[in-house]
């Protein structure tokens, strides 16, 4: 390699630095000289195949297409083995494993004879805004830009105004110890080396990450090299990552050591080590200890144990074919589909529609799946594709209110399901849902043949005739003389005495279809009750059907799961009814058509779906509701009902329905065994203060309580409930507004804010909204008397403009309790939701404390740089429910719903008495 050998005689006389330099100098010299030589010899060969481009284009072509990057996708890879692997999970598997045998596996307390020069540790003190600005404008334009997006051209352009954010940024992560999460992300892509590209030994990886981060690293590492060079902490060894030093030099000093020694005469034993397969890697324990051991301070080391051990990696895939995802509509319940994991696409609109979802988390299999979806979060009303797995029954299912749904609650059902976002790596799905097939049978029989009944009558006084009539379908019959009856007339008389005779003929028992449970809009729960009472009563009317219901008792419809399609044949049965009394008022006879038998052989029926369903029909236009007027439930019960009526009651009550409880002759001592829920008046009228609830000994008495019941229902003030967890409060949007916000995130934050309003009713006497934006000082956007509508309310929070400035929270608490919640009524809760995207200026402690003895619940909602602990201090205790966090401003609509059923949550656990 030298030109004469007298050179290198020459630098060995010397002592080794001498040597280095001499050797160094050389071969700079040879290296400037051939990187000339191939520089002209490139230039001559392109000139070459310009003029000869004339003549032969395809050699021009040729020679542009050879010098294009060449991005090759990876294919197969062969496991260990010998099987070809080709799903992406697999090859990245591989591939991470290959990855990670060139890291050094040790104990972290390895020997080193290094020793620490300085008595303190060092920490970098010495970032200044104007060095963040020369590193920024000195950044390559030409790189690519990292995860984050942020090309470094934009970096380059807009030095001289973002280098105050960065120095902020950069001196605060210096300080903590803390690398930011955006800087330790990576996008790693596999590149192809040589040799056979279906084993993984033979791909390197290529990690790309964020300007930024690198910028700072830079700095970082430039500050470290320094302190490591003044105090001569480097060796004289030391070759990589060294500037004028690589591979190439610490291989010419280790040749000429060897060379020395045999010219010297002494014994060199050499080992050869094969690296085809090395990568530039640092074992990180062994990093981390030297840096502690050379006097690098705490922060500075957790900064580098983040930067090289937190760092999530991302991978390019290649494309595959993607997977048909079969449609379902809104109103599909799981229970009417056979495949226990399936996926599926749902439309938009989904929340529109009363479609039925029982639980929380986990559904009960008579439910949408759909409307489960939107109300666990996994899609919106827009639709979108959702995974369902079907999980075993569940002993109770808990209602909740959530991203605008409503579910309920379901004390036990046979199936249940849960709902994800997208289905699971490698796996295959069906393309085709396998539904249930329901087989409608029919039974067919003799039409029984005419009887001739005796019936004892004479002088017949009747009591005013209920008159049911209900189409039946039936069937012609060749044997019979007479046509088939069509109608059935269902008459209550009384008699008295005398003798003669009657010929009745029964018409033929219709067949009664229920509905299987999962397709249909009754409430699992009650569906056996509905089932029974279908048999026995006329479809148009209650009266009368008491006396038949005593005769077949109704099992607990807890206890009992409806089959999936049954045929239920009827028989016709008498409605005489025995009446004792010869003379009644008319106010009698309207309480007769209910019932007059006071027997408690079996239990009474008293179906709590009408209950169940009152929050549907209550803001019904087209039940004739009012929506000012105040809701009312008067539940007229004989005895005690067979089924619980608490979950039915509390979807009631907390939908704005006041029940007002009438209970006629409870049960005695020897019939209490039999009652299902002993208390069960207390956990089914509005309120347990004795004004919701009347007992009247017997149905003597109904008369009596009639005027004294009218005069409850219109004590509007005293309709406590028609105030719900929607429809009273007065709620202050407390908005940050500084200039780390954003135009962009600050329109983000409004429709949030809109998004939340829209949940509420809005009126001077329901809800109200009011707004207040902060940055340095405080203006009221509107009070809570401004607006009366939902949709005036809204259009004012879109149309706040952008303040920008600093940030003081805590003086934007004080100026909401004073400017703000001083004007709230007094019989309305006062809701304060705080949106910060940083840490406060000022102390939000005793602000926040203020408040809360004023009797404000906060809700703290913090957005990216926001303080937990400051957002703990401001929420209402307990903090877990009242305060919430996310990275960035475009999820903030995932809180929505949470925010809302806390909000509800906490109005309806107040005491009822």
């Amino acid at each position: 390699m030298f030109s004469d050998d007298s050179v290198i005689m020459d630098c060995i006389q010397n002592n080794n630095e001498s040597l280095y330099k001499c050797v160094i100098q050389e071969w700079r010299e040879k290296n400037k000289s051939c990187k000339k030589q191939i520089k002209a010899a490139k230039i001559e060969t392109e000139r070459n195949i310009a003029r000869e481009s004339k003549n032969n284009p395809k050699l021009f072509f040729k020679y542009i297409n050879d010098k294009k990057l060449k991005t090759e996708s990876v294919g197969p890879l062969r496991n260990n083995m010998g099987v070809m692997v080709e799903g992406d999970e697999e090859r990245a598997n591989l591939l991470n494993v290959a990855f990670s045998t060139v890291f050094t596996q040790e104990n972290p307390l390895v020997e080193d004879t290094m020793r620490n020069n300085v008595n303190s540790f060092y920490n970098v003190n010495s970032l200044t805004q104007e060095e963040v600005r020369r590193r920024l404008a000195t950044t390559k334009i030409d790189k690519s830009p990292g995860p984050d997006g942020i090309h470094p051209r934009v970096l380059h352009e807009l030095c001289t105004v973002i280098d105050r954010p960065l120095f902020l940024i950069s001196e605060d992560s210096l300080k903590t110890g803390y690398a930011p999460q955006e800087w330790r992300i990576a996008n790693v892509v596999p590149i192809y080396k040589k040799g056979s590209n279906s084993d993984p030994g033979n791909y390197r990886p290529v990690s790309l990450t964020a300007v930024v981060g690198k910028i700072f690293e830079g700095f970082i590492r430039d500050a470290i090299l320094e302190y490591l060079t003044v105090h001569n902490l480097i060796t004289q060894r030391q070759h990589g990552f060294m500037r004028d030093r690589s591979c190439q030099t610490n291989l010419i000093g280790f040749y000429e050591e060897v060379s020395s020694r045999l010219d010297l005469g002494d014994a060199v034993d050499v080992v050869y080590l094969d690296f085809s397969k090395a990568f530039d890697t640092v074992p990180h324990k062994r990093l981390v200890y030297k840096m502690r051991l050379l006097g690098i301070g705490e922060n500075l080391c957790i900064w580098v144990i983040l930067i090289l051990t937190c760092t999530c990696i991302t991978s390019k895939k290649n494309r595959k074919n993607k997977q048909h995802v079969p449609q379902i509509d809104c109103d599909i319940k799981a229970g009417k589909i056979v495949n226990p994991e399936f996926l599926a696409k749902c439309p938009s609109g989904c929340q529109n529609g009363k479609h039925r979802v029982y639980g929380t988390d986990i559904y009960a299999s008579f439910s949408s799946i759909c409307t489960a979806a939107i109300h666990s979060g996994v899609i919106d009303n827009a639709g979108g594709k959702i995974l369902v797995r079907k999980v075993a029954g569940q002993s109770g299912y808990k209602g909740s209110f959530s991203n605008g749904i409503r579910s309920l609650s379901l004390p036990r059902w046979k199936e249940s399901f849960v709902v994800a976002g997208k289905g699971k790596k490698g796996v295959t799905y069906p393309t085709v849902l396998e539904y249930v097939e329901v087989n409608v049978e029919t039974v067919q029989r003799e039409a029984p043949a005419p009887t001739v009944t005796p019936t004892t009558t004479t002088a017949l006084t009747t009591i005013p005739a209920t008159t049911t009539t209900t189409p039946e379908a039936t069937t012609p019959q060749p044997t019979t003389s007479r046509p088939a009856t069509t109608t059935t007339t269902t008459t209550t008389t009384t008699t008295t005495t005398t003798t003669t005779t009657t010929t009745t003929v029964r018409p033929r028992p219709p067949l009664v279809r229920v509905r299987d449970t999962a397709a249909s809009n009754i409430h699992p729960a009650y569906s056996s009750v509905v089932a029974a009472s279908s048999i026995v009563r006329s479809p148009t009317t209650y009266a009368s059907s008491r006396q038949i219901q005593r005769s077949n008792p109704v099992p607990e419809s807890s206890n009992v799961a409806p089959p999936a399609a049954p045929i239920w044949p009827v028989e016709t049965r008498d409605t005489q009814v025995s009446n004792p009394r010869s003379s009644i008022s008319e106010y009698d006879r309207w309480v007769s058509g209910f019932s007059q038998s006071n027997s408690r052989n079996s239990e009474s029926e008293t179906s709590w779906k009408v209950v169940e369903e009152a929050p549907e029909t209550k803001g019904n236009a087209n039940t004739g509701n009012r929506g000012a007027a105040p809701n009312v439930a008067v539940v007229l019960v004989d005895g005690w009902p067979t089924d619980k009526v608490e979950e039915a009651s509390r979807l009631a009550r907390e939908s704005g329905i006041n029940i007002f409880f009438v209970t006629v002759e409870g049960a005695d001592d020897n019939e209490k065994s039999n009652v299902v829920e002993p208390n069960f008046v207390d956990k089914a009228v509005c309120r347990t203060n004795g004004h919701f609830s009347v007992n009247i000994p017997s149905w003597f008495g109904l008369q009596k309580i009639v005027n004294p019941l009218v005069k409850r229902m219109c004590d509007i003030d005293k309709l406590v409930c028609s105030k719900t967890c929607l429809n009273a409060a007065d709620i202050g949007f407390v908005i940050d507004g500084s200039s780390s916000v954003g135009t962009g995130n600050f329109r983000t934050v409004l429709q949030f804010i809109a998004n939340i309003t829209s949940e509420f009713e809005i009126s001077d006497t329901d809800t109200r909204i009011g707004a207040v934006q902060y940055t340095y000082e405080q203006r009221l956007e509107f009070g809570f008397d401004k607006y009366s509508t939902k949709q005036d309310v809204v259009n004012a929070i879109m149309r706040i403009s952008y303040w920008s400035g600093g940030t003081s929270t805590g003086a934007a608490i004080t100026y909401a309790s004073n400017q703000l919640f001083s004007k709230s009524k007094p019989n309305k809760r006062k809701i304060m939701i705080v949106i910060t995207d940083g840490r406060s200026y000022d102390d939000v402690r005793a602000p926040a404390a203020a408040a809360h003895r004023s009797g404000v619940i906060a809700y703290a909602v913090g957005v990216a740089w926001a303080a937990q602990d400051e957002l703990e201090s401001i929420a209402t205790d307990p903090d877990k429910d009242h305060s919430f966090f996310v990275d960035e401003f475009d999820s903030l609509y995932k809180f929505v719903g949470k925010i809302i059923q806390n909000i509800c949550t906490e109005y309806n656990s107040q005491p009822r008495n």
